[in-house]
């Protein structure tokens, strides 16, 4: 929902302005709901300040690859979002070691601490060699740029896949949310399916770098990429119905991992191909923002 305004800062401010605000307000939503009394002042702490460091952080790690990448972009895209799934495979037992050790708060304590790594990261892009392709970053080399341009929307091919991006994440996220429950009704065990999930982000690690790399080549079509990774997803989960032992689960986590990860590497690449990468930033808020509803909706009407 925040995208249209991270990506304004982003054009207005900078890439890297924009990462230390999310840095900061990140790790200090954590360490204010370790605090919280009640699920109201969790909903301003967690629901706003994380939610909106992680905005600013999220997208920061996509814009800023394009300054720096242009030949082998999917690639950089794969690479970056991979981070993603190893964060989730390195995170998982931990979190689950503290909360059994030191209880919720203590815990969101320590992840607090953890989060300030990024002010490192922040740090080092700070000290960068300067961007050889001033898209986002500088502002004063494209003086009529707007920082919030609705203009993309007269693209007609971008309506077209900011109304389809819609419609696929509107269930595209189910099996994350119900995967673990759905394993309970088949008689396994919490912790089990909680491997599975673990499955699905290793599968979807490798998935990001794989078919960053590929689709980099100039004989891919990006285009039929993307709905050949989509339509094994959806072949998968359709399946997923008449799977009920936890070999076949966990089979279906690292295929639908592994064309996961191709999908969602795709988002931000092939948004710009379709408005051109100097309105990349308006473009990917505007779409993140559309499309943040259904994504929200589809977990609870499933």
């Amino acid at each position: 929902m925040l995208g249209p305004l991270t990506t304004s800062l982003c054009t207005k401010y900078g890439v890297r302005s924009v990462a230390v605000l999310g840095a900061i307000l990140f790790a200090l939503g954590l360490f204010c709901s370790s605090f919280a009394g009640s699920l109201f002042k969790m909903y301003v702490t967690y629901s706003l300040l994380v939610a909106t460091g992680s905005s600013f952080c999220y997208y920061v790690s996509i814009l800023v690859l394009d300054e720096y990448f242009s030949k082998r972009l999917v690639a950089a895209n794969g690479i970056a979002l991979s981070g993603a799934g190893i964060g989730t495979i390195a995170l998982t037992p931990l979190v689950s070691f503290l909360l059994q050790r030191y209880e919720w708060r203590n815990t969101m304590r320590v992840l607090s601490g953890i989060s300030l790594v990024i002010l490192l990261v922040c740090a080092l892009m700070l000290f960068a060699v300067p961007a050889p392709i001033k898209i986002i970053d500088s502002p004063r080399f494209n003086p009529q740029k707007k920082t919030f341009d609705l203009g993309v929307f007269k693209n007609k091919a971008f309506v077209v896949w900011v109304l389809v991006q819609s419609l696929v994440l509107f269930g595209f996220y189910i099996p994350y949310v119900h995967l673990v429950r759905h394993g309970q009704d088949l008689d396994i065990h919490k912790s089990a399916g909680g491997i599975l999930v673990g499955y699905m982000a290793i599968s979807q690690t490798i998935g990001k770098i794989f078919f960053g790399r590929i689709a980099d080549h100039p004989r891919v079509n990006r285009i039929y990429l993307d709905q050949f990774c989509l339509l094994m997803c959806s072949v998968m989960t359709t399946l997923l119905t008449i799977f009920s032992s936890y070999t076949s689960l966990a089979m279906y986590c690292w295929i639908f991992g592994f064309f996961d990860g191709g999908f969602v590497v795709m988002i931000a690449v092939l948004t710009g191909d379709i408005v051109g990468r100097g309105n990349l930033a308006s473009a990917f808020g505007i779409m993140y923002m559309i499309s943040a509803l259904p994504m929200m909706i589809g977990p609870p009407v499933a």
